[in-house]
C-alpha cells in the first residue's frame, strides 16, 4: 500500500521539561525562547521562577509564562483551556471585534506513535 508523503512543521519554543505542560524548571536559563517575538516582549523571569516546574492546570492563567501562547504545553498529559482576547479588542471602535476566545488544548496521548493533540477554538461575544 502506498501512502502519500506528509510533513508537518510546528514552531514551539525550546522547553526544559519536554513540552509537558509545566513551566520551565529554570526559566532564566532558557534563552532560546527569546527568539520568538511574542515571548521576548512579554517574558518575566521573576514571575516565571515563582511558578517554575508547576503544571499550567495548577496555575492561574494570569501567572502563565509568555510561552503558553506559543503552545509550550502541546504534549501535556492533561487538558487545559487558554482564554485569549481578540487582538482588536481595544481601540476607538470595538463593536464588531470585541471577542474573547477560549482555546481548549486536550491532553496528549503519548502512548500512540503519533501524538494527536488537536486544539479547538470558540469565540464568544464579550462586553
Amino acid at each position: 500500500m502506498n501512502y502519500p508523503l506528509r510533513h508537518i512543521s510546528i514552531r514551539v519554543p525550546w522547553h526544559d521539561t519536554g513540552w509537558d505542560g509545566r513551566v520551565c524548571a529554570a526559566p532564566r536559563l532558557n534563552g532560546s525562547c527569546l527568539k520568538l517575538k511574542r515571548i521576548a516582549e512579554h517574558r518575566g523571569d521573576a514571575a516565571e521562577e515563582a511558578v517554575a516546574g508547576k503544571r499550567l492546570d495548577q496555575v492561574p492563567q494570569a501567572r502563565w509564562p509568555a510561552c503558553a501562547a506559543e503552545r509550550m504545553g502541546f504534549m501535556a498529559p492533561f487538558e487545559y483551556v487558554r482564554m485569549v482576547d481578540h487582538p482588536y479588542n481595544s481601540g476607538p471602535d470595538t463593536r464588531c471585534c470585541r471577542r474573547t476566545s477560549s482555546t481548549r488544548l486536550p491532553r496528549c496521548d503519548t502512548s500512540s506513535t503519533v501524538c494527536a493533540c488537536i486544539t479547538t477554538t470558540s469565540a464568544s461575544r464579550g462586553r
